[in-house]
């Protein structure tokens, strides 16, 4: 199965020894009866310890989840974990969440509330995006463009195995953007990256190769979101 994240930016940085105080402990949870036995539900973090220049730890969310068997209905608790890691970035605080767009959006709303600061997507301009699969010539596997200068064309995907070698490609890459690509970037390792910072793995990778791959290839190509602060 895929490895996939999303990278956000606090809109006020937090240091590591923050992050920890405002976490430690966070929990939204109630107790129900399943099969005669009390479980909680809800989310909660745990597992929270310092990392290299940040502070991972693990999401929790728990439910009952109602299944059948024959001709009857189980209560089943059942729990999805989601690592998340902060850490700081040239002055910033960024985010990554190891979940797919939907998933990983519900958790940084969710953590935006105890940090007590807004968790915003991290952006990679067009022109980076472009930049970084064109330095692998014949790499790129397919390429999304959009706002095309094209009367009716909002959206238009190229597929291929070697798309950004294509005289087509370099004729749509002029009038729109580039806002998601898959592409190989070395070693087999096939990813594809969006402007809005969602990564997926479409290649085997260890879970941790995947998160350093992220900060030292895709963090630099991000720019600082824009923040805006009510004047007194």
């Amino acid at each position: 199965m895929p490895l996939a994240c999303k990278v956000y930016e606090l809109d006020e940085p937090l240091s590591a020894s923050e992050v920890m105080a405002r976490l430690r402990g966070f929990k939204r949870v109630k107790v129900e009866r399943v099969e005669g036995e009390e479980v909680e539900v809800g989310i909660r973090v745990f597992n929270l310890e310092r990392s290299v220049g940040g502070v991972r730890g693990v999401f929790e969310e728990s439910s009952t989840l109602i299944v059948e068997y024959r001709d009857r209905r189980l209560a089943v608790p059942h729990s999805i974990l989601t690592r998340f890691e902060f850490f700081r970035y040239r002055g910033r605080t960024l985010l990554i969440v190891l979940a797919g767009k939907r998933r990983a959006d519900r958790i940084a709303r969710t953590l935006s509330d105890p940090l007590g600061v807004e968790i915003l997507d991290a952006r990679i301009p067009s022109g980076k995006l472009r930049e970084l699969h064109e330095r692998r010539p014949g790499s790129a596997r397919m390429v999304v463009f959009e706002t095309l200068r094209l009367p009716g064309v909002k959206r238009l995907t190229l597929y291929g195995d070697a798309v950004s070698d294509t005289e087509v490609y370099r004729e749509y890459s002029s009038v729109g953007e580039t806002r998601y690509v898959v592409f190989e970037a070395g070693g087999g390792l096939v990813v594809g990256v969006s402007t809005s910072c969602t990564i997926v793995a479409f290649s085997r990778i260890e879970e941790e190769d995947f998160v350093e791959f992220v900060k030292e290839v895709i963090i630099p190509l991000t720019k600082p979101v824009p923040t805006w602060r009510p004047t007194s």
